[in-house]
C-alpha cells in the first residue's frame, strides 16, 4: 500500500530547527551568540515568500542545559529580559500604554500549562492605574492579564476571547504566552523562543486554531513559549541517528533513503498505527514550575523599569 507523504509536516514551532545556517540571504539573516552557558540565536525573516514558511519578522531561541539551580535560571531570566526589551523597543511604550498579557493552555494538563501557570507570576497593574493613580512608580506599565482557557474548556476558540477582550481594552502591545513543540527530544523544556510575529496556538502538533497576531488582533504581538512536546517519530528518528554513528551509516539503497526522508517515514508509519503520540519528560511538572517563574519574573523586569517597587 503506498502511503501518501504529502501531509508530512515536521512537528516543530522552533525557528532554528528549519533555519539551520547562520548567515545571510534574501529571505533571511541568521547570527548566534553565547552568554555564559546560555546559547542564543537570533533570525530575521526578511520575504514573505521563504523555504520556511514563517512570517516576517524577529526570532530569538534562547537555549540552555538546565533550571535546576537558582544561578542558572537567574542567568535565563536575565537573558530572556534583555532580549524582550530588545523586541519592546521598536513600540516605545510609555506609561500611559496599556499592555495585554495573554496566558495560553490548559493549565489542567502541565505540558500545555506553561502559559496559564507563567501568567500567573505576572503582575498586573491595570486597576491601580484606574483607582489609585497616584501611588503609581515611575516606570511602571499598566498591565492587563488574561487567561483564556482552551476550546474543550470554554467551548469558544480562544483567539475569539483575546481578540474580545483586546477590542475593548485597546492595548498598544500584547504578549502571548505558550507551549510549543519541537522536533529534538535534547531541547524539550530547554528552549524559550521569543517573536514579534504572534503565534498559532497547537500549529507544532499539528492542532492549528486562529493565529493570534496584528492582523487579527490590531495590535503588536510577542509570542514566548518554551518547547514542551517532541513527537514520537522525532525520538524514532533521534535514536536512529544515534545507532548510525555507533554502527555506522545505513547503505544508500536501503528503503529508509528512497525518494522520502527517513522522518517521513517513521511519521507515516507510526500515524498508520495511530502510534505518533506527542511526548512530554517524566520531570515536566518540575520544569514548568521553573519555567513558568523565569518567564513571569522576565516580563515584570521588562515591564516594569522599578520592579522592585512593586
Amino acid at each position: 500500500m503506498e502511503i501518501d507523504l504529502s501531509r508530512f509536516s515536521p512537528r516543530t514551532d522552533l525557528i532554528d530547527e528549519v533555519v539551520l545556517d547562520t548567515k545571510t540571504t534574501n529571505e533571511y539573516v541568521m547570527s548566534s551568540k553565547q552568554y555564559q552557558d546560555v546559547f542564543i540565536n537570533f533570525v530575521d525573516i526578511l520575504s514573505e515568500n521563504n523555504q520556511f514558511n514563517k512570517k516576517v519578522g524577529s526570532y530569538v531561541s534562547i537555549e540552555y542545559n538546565n533550571l535546576e539551580d537558582k544561578y542558572n535560571r537567574d542567568t535565563v531570566k536575565e537573558v530572556v529580559t534583555e532580549n524582550l526589551k530588545q523586541i519592546m523597543s521598536k513600540y516605545e511604550l510609555t506609561q500611559d500604554d496599556k499592555v495585554l498579557v495573554v496566558g495560553l493552555g490548559n493549565q489542567q494538563f502541565m505540558a500545555d500549562a506553561l502559559g496559564p501557570m507563567s501568567a500567573k507570576e505576572v503582575i498586573v497593574t491595570s486597576h491601580i492605574f484606574e483607582f489609585d493613580p497616584e501611588s503609581i512608580k515611575p516606570g511602571t506599565k499598566a498591565v492587563s492579564l488574561l487567561i483564556p482557557g482552551v476550546m474543550g474548556q470554554t467551548g469558544m476558540e480562544t483567539a475569539d476571547i483575546v481578540k474580545s477582550v483586546a477590542s475593548h481594552l485597546k492595548p498598544s502591545l500584547i504578549i502571548l504566552i505558550d507551549a510549543l513543540a519541537t522536533r529534538s527530544i535534547a531541547r524539550v523544556n530547554k528552549v524559550i523562543q521569543i517573536t514579534d510575529t504572534g503565534i498559532a496556538p497547537g500549529s507544532g502538533i499539528g492542532n492549528n486554531r486562529k493565529a493570534l497576531s496584528y492582523e487579527y488582533l490590531n495590535a503588536p504581538c510577542i509570542a514566548i513559549g518554551v518547547a514542551t512536546v517532541v513527537g514520537a517519530s522525532s525520538i524514532v528518528d533521534e535514536t536512529l541517528s544515534f545507532l548510525e554513528k555507533i554502527y555506522g551509516p545505513m547503505p544508500l539503497n536501503d528503503p529508509l533513503y528512497r525518494d522520502m526522508s527517513r522522518l517521513q517515514i517513521i511519521s507515516e508509519v507510526l500515524d498508520e498505527k495511530g502510534l505518533n503520540m506527542i511526548v512530554t519528560p517524566k520531570q515536566i511538572d518540575e520544569d514548568v514550575n521553573n519555567l513558568s517563574v523565569v518567564l513571569g519574573e522576565a516580563i515584570n523586569e521588562a515591564l516594569h523599569v522599578n520592579r522592585s517597587m512593586l
